[in-house]
C-alpha cells in the first residue's frame, strides 16, 4: 500500500494536546495548511513576493514513507512528530497533490531560480501598472499573478550548509497539496468529501501514535469511523527504534 503521511503538532510539546489535535482532524475531516511559512518558498524570497497577495491557498505537506528508507523516515518522525496520519497516495494524486521540487539555495550565494522568479514578478507587476485603468485586464493579471504564486508552493528550497548537519529537507520526499476548500470561511483541505462522491472507503489507511495512546485511539477510531473501512493504527515506538 502507498501512504502518504501528515504529521501532527510538531509545534507541541505535549503528547496530550497532539493527542487532541488528532481526534479533531479525524472528526472534522480536514486539515489546515500550516501558515509558519515554512511550507512556501515565496517566504524564502523577502522582499520580491508579499505573502499577503497569495491569498489563503496555502499547502499542507506529507512525506512519502516508499520513497525515503526506514533511516530517514525515523528521523523525521523524531524531527517533527511521533503522530501522523497515513493517507492514500492515489487519493492525494487524484486530489492534485505533487512532490515538491527542491531547488538548490544559499543566502550567501545567488541564485538563479530566485532570480528568474524576480523577472517574472516583475514582469507581472509592470503589466498592472499599464493596465491601472482597464479593471477587466488588471483583474486578468492579478488572477494570472496569483496562479503562478501557487506554482512557489511546490518549490523547497535547500542548501549544503544545512545537508551538512544531517537535516537535509530534500531527504524528506515531501508532497503537497493545497488548501482550496472553504470550511468556516478559511481555506482548508477537506478529505471527507471525495470518499461520499467517489465511493472510496476511506482515504486515511494508517494512523501513528505513541504506544500509550494505542488503546485509546482504537475505541475513539470505531466511534468516527463506524463503517468497516477503520484505519490501522501504528505504534510509532515500533518504528523509531
Amino acid at each position: 500500500m502507498k501512504l502518504l503521511y501528515h504529521f501532527i503538532g510538531r509545534d507541541k510539546i505535549i503528547d496530550d494536546k497532539r493527542y487532541k489535535i488528532l481526534l479533531k482532524i479525524l472528526g472534522d475531516g480536514f486539515l489546515e495548511p500550516n501558515q509558519t511559512g515554512e511550507n512556501a518558498y515565496f517566504f524564502e524570497l523577502k522582499g520580491i513576493i508579499d505573502p499577503i497577495h497569495l491569498g489563503e491557498r496555502l499547502p499542507i505537506s506529507f512525506i512519502d514513507r516508499d520513497s525515503c528508507d526506514d533511516i530517514a523516515f525515523k528521523k523525521h518522525m523524531k524531527k517533527y512528530s511521533n503522530f501522523a496520519i497515513g493517507f492514500d497516495k492515489q487519493f492525494i494524486l487524484d486530489y492534485g497533490g505533487n512532490p515538491v521540487f527542491y531547488c538548490f539555495d544559499s543566502m550567501r550565494k545567488s541564485s538563479n531560480l530566485r532570480n528568474y522568479i524576480n523577472v517574472i514578478i516583475k514582469h507581472f507587476d509592470k503589466l498592472e501598472r499599464e493596465c491601472i485603468k482597464d479593471k477587466l485586464e488588471l483583474n486578468e493579471i492579478i488572477s494570472d499573478k496569483l496562479s503562478f504564486y501557487q506554482i512557489l508552493q511546490f518549490l523547497k528550497p535547500f542548501n549544503f550548509e544545512y545537508n551538512s548537519k544531517d537535516k537535509a529537507v530534500y531527504d524528506e520526499r515531501e508532497w503537497r497539496v493545497l488548501a482550496t476548500d472553504d470550511v468556516n470561511n478559511k481555506k482548508v483541505w477537506d478529505f471527507k468529501v471525495r470518499p461520499a462522491i467517489e465511493g472510496i472507503k476511506c482515504a486515511i489507511k494508517e494512523i501513528i501514535v505513541p504506544k500509550k495512546y494505542c488503546r485509546l485511539l482504537k475505541n475513539d477510531i470505531k466511534k468516527l469511523f463506524p463503517d468497516k473501512a477503520t484505519p490501522q493504527v501504528i505504534i510509532a515506538e515500533n518504528i523509531v527504534k
